[in-house]
């Protein structure tokens, strides 16, 4: 396989003038597919922050004012959603806890993080205190579901 004749990337022309295989054109599409994605990139990330920022505001205004939901024309219905992010950092007192409980089979001795996560939404949601050796980091965002 003959290379084409390219002149070396240092210089400031990057190709043979002489070169038809569409290489140079291609790689400009691509250069400018590239530059466009990381400008999508760089404004998704601030759209992103702009979102849970107003997120977070909208929830704590709603939880000051004690309002749980409602609904806005041509916008959804509005609610509060935890999101809860549980963490072990006493394994030892957690896999105790579970042996107590007869819950053994929910983490042999290792703790899958779904797993954790569905058993504090559970614990909590039916009033129970966290398992011994287990925190949980508690997200509350605003969201809109579509009517």
């Amino acid at each position: 396989m003959t290379r084409p004749n390219y002149i070396p990337a240092k210089q400031e022309q990057l190709v043979d003038a002489s070169d038809t295989s569409g290489i140079p054109e291609m790689a400009k599409e691509l250069r400018t597919i590239m530059d466009q994605k990381q400008e999508l990139e760089t404004n998704l990330k601030d759209v992103n922050k702009r979102l849970d920022d107003l997120s977070k505001k909208l929830s704590d205004v709603m939880e000051s004012a004690g309002v749980d939901g409602f609904k806005v024309a041509k916008v959804g219905t509005v609610y509060i959603k935890e999101n809860h992010h549980p963490s072990t950092p006493n394994k030892d007192a957690f896999l105790a806890w579970l042996d107590k409980n007869n819950m053994q089979d929910l983490a042999p001795r290792t703790v899958h993080p779904a797993r954790l996560k569905s058993l504090v939404t559970e614990l909590l949601g039916e009033g129970k205190p966290l398992p011994d050796g287990v925190t949980d980091f508690v997200q509350r965002r605003a969201v809109i579901r579509r009517s």
